[in-house]
């Protein structure tokens, strides 16, 4: 059988995994992403410390904040989430994480507007201080290595541990990208600039400290350039840290780039505005590169929505319009052609066309559970920091930062409310979908509420235990694995089967009208559809058209003895296992087949059962329908107990 693997997609509202759009398609040999630097083109970037988002409402907070500014993309430090993945806001923007395992500390997080998240190409998760991600244009591309760095109080250990793994994740940056190293850096870099004048300019603050030495010895080895430092503000736009009593101001928040790209920077300064409860400020840089422009992304494949068919109006407008069109297919060459294929293709196409037209396709029901109330406390604790930031007497600062931490403590209070009004309302759909017997949609908000409903999307390893960081590669390295796997070779002697005694009275008339119908009903419906997009719902909702439709087929397959070519092609959905799941290994693989080709198969199984069924015995038990070897077990398990405890013969010899 033909294979097609495709990965689970999903929206990842709790960090520990990620969705899987295609970040590389390819299309005629050429990239298909969007091109992130175009001619002509600024593209906002940030880095900011927001000292966690593992609280409820956090990176809702964030992206409003990222919008406000009109950033494209966005550099978190010290997100404190688990794990490292992908995920995909309410609103479309793309975030990419890289954290500690186990414990909610440090972590490092990418987010992009949902504009420019079709440019990224790879991404690397190095450590929950360290990652890195790659964006398309024509004949440059970037690079952005997000980082935390340690403290200045830190070993010295970590230090040199930190600025080493730094420099193998540049090692393997192209040279000819333009290479962006953004984060909190913890470094005071200063404003004396002798000696250092290819790293840093005159416009620093402060005193440097060891943190900042190290940074600029960093940055003149590898002819980086820090960018705060080369242009001129007033320094309440160059400080990026506030201590909490307000008393002292530092620069250690950097955006760095690599010297050959410095003219491409045109501007970098802190927004004090940007308000999340935090003692670092917002760092935002414009970037602008001429560059030509690239194809745009083609278009992917979307989900029929077949649950309107659940509505009586839905399915009289759907059952209408799909007999009007087979009935002008009936005196045309497509009915009356006697090749499978061709028919095949004739009604897949029908059904789609008039699914896509009625039904529409799935559309995602992102809810945001914040309530206009809650913006309104988040918006005044804003304007509270702005005249905080504005109020020149220490006594009136004061006041205003204890209203101000005040007000924080009432806005996490409200988002908390707003969660826990969120949670009840899923529990009370699920009680109502529980009721109406809609199981799948109970499993559904159960995962929601157990916090599991994510899926893994870390870069998988491949068999060398490398990262494999491009979509593509990883495409590639799961067709790899999953041949591996199903494709067994052919044995070195041909199987002998013993003879049979006699030959089954199998029925070898071709498929009835009324077997079609009944093979039609005892499909499952909730069940995802194969590459021809054709749903069981589908074929229920007008059973005469559809018995009529499939029988004309199965004849001219019964009689031609071959199959259309989409019934031998499946789609391969992974699915996650324990362990490391940046493994294959700990991935197994379940095949969607075609609906239509599982009703054909299903009566040649009727047929076969019927005929089996007359010559298993009684006691036969796992080859029969509803007959596992479950109890039979349990009662061989009994005996054997109950003889041993009264130490009685397991085995007798029968006369």
């Amino acid at each position: 059988m033909e294979t097609t693997t495709r990965g689970p997609i999903a929206d990842l509202s709790q960090p520990g995994s990620m969705t899987t759009p295609a970040e590389s398609l390819h299309q005629e040999g050429r990239c298909a992403t969007d091109s992130l630097l175009g001619p002509k083109t600024k593209i906002s970037i940030g880095t900011w410390n927001v000292r966690t988002m593992n609280e409820a409402s956090k990176l809702a907070q964030v992206i409003r904040e990222m919008k406000r500014y009109r950033l494209d993309i966005l550099g978190v430090s010290e997100c404190r989430w688990t794990g490292s993945g992908r995920q995909v806001s309410h609103d479309g923007s793309t975030i990419l994480y890289s954290g500690h395992e186990d414990t909610h500390i440090r972590c490092v997080a990418l987010v992009i507007s949902k504009q420019k998240a079709n440019t990224l190409l790879k991404w690397e998760p190095i450590s929950d201080r360290i990652m890195k991600a790659r964006f398309n244009s024509k004949h440059c591309k970037l690079t952005i290595i997000l980082c935390y760095a340690p403290t200045n109080e830190s070993d010295k250990e970590d230090k040199e541990d930190w600025y080493e793994q730094l420099q193998q994740a540049v090692a393997k940056v192209p040279q000819h990208d333009m290479l962006l190293i953004i984060g909190d850096m913890n470094a005071k870099v200063g404003s004396d600039n002798s000696n250092c004048e290819r790293a840093m300019g005159k416009h620093g603050c402060g005193v440097m400290n060891d943190n900042g030495e190290r940074l600029v010895d960093y940055c003149l080895n590898n002819n980086y350039v820090i960018g705060g430092t080369i242009f001129a503000h007033r320094d309440i736009h160059k400080l990026t840290w506030k201590s909490p009593d307000g008393r002292t101001s530092n620069q250690i928040d950097h955006i760095i780039i690599n010297g050959k790209w410095c003219r491409s920077l045109q501007d970098v300064r802190i927004c004090r505005g940007a308000d999340i409860y935090s003692d670092h400020y917002l760092v935002t840089a414009r970037v602008k590169l001429k560059l030509h422009k690239v194809v745009p992304e083609s278009q992917r494949c979307k989900q029929l929505d077949v649950t309107r068919l659940a509505c009586p109006v839905t399915k009289q407008e759907f059952v209408l319009e799909l007999r009007n069109r087979f009935s002008a297919l009936t005196d045309t060459s497509e009915e009356t052609d006697h090749d499978a294929t061709n028919k095949w293709d004739t009604i897949k196409k029908t059904y789609v066309e008039v699914a896509t037209k009625v039904l529409d396709h799935k559309k995602k029901n992102h809810k945001e559970w914040l309530t206009p109330e809650t913006w309104k406390k988040i918006e005044e604790r804003k304007q509270l920091k702005i005249k905080m930031l504005s109020t020149k007497s220490a006594r009136l600062q004061q006041q205003v930062q204890e209203a101000y931490k005040g007000k924080d403590k009432i806005v996490k209070k409200s988002a908390r409310n707003d969660k826990r009004s969120y949670v009840e309302g899923l529990a009370a759909e699920a009680e109502s979908a529980a009721a109406r017997g809609e199981l799948s949609t109970v499993y559904k908000i159960t995962k929601r509420l157990c916090g599991n409903y994510t899926t893994h999307s870390a870069p998988v390893k491949g068999k060398d235990g490398s990262t494999i960081t491009t979509e593509r590669e990883q495409a590639d390295r799961w067709v790899e694995y999953f041949c591996d796997v199903l494709n067994h070779p052919q044995p070195d002697e041909p199987a002998d089967p013993p003879p049979v005694p006699d030959d089954l009275n199998i029925d070898t008339s071709p498929p009835t009208e009324a077997e079609v119908k009944n093979a039609i009903k005892a499909m499952k419906s909730g069940k995802s559809p194969g590459v021809d997009s054709i749903h069981a719902e589908m074929l229920k909702a007008d059973l005469s058209t559809a018995t009529r439709v499939l029988t004309n087929l199965f004849d001219t397959i019964w009689d031609k003895e071959t199959i259309p070519s989409d019934w031998g092609k499946g789609l391969i959905i992974k699915i996650p296992k324990k362990g490391n799941l940046q493994v294959c290994d700990n991935w197994r693989g379940i095949t969607l087949l075609s609906i239509p080709s599982k009703v054909f198969c299903r009566i040649l199984l009727g047929r076969i059962e019927t005929a089996i069924d007359k010559k298993l015995r009684q006691e036969q038990a796992g080859f029969q329908k509803r007959r596992g070897c479950t109890d039979q077990i349990f009662a061989l398990r009994n005996t054997i107990e109950q003889t041993l405890r009264m130490e009685l013969p397991t085995v007798y010899q029968l006369h």
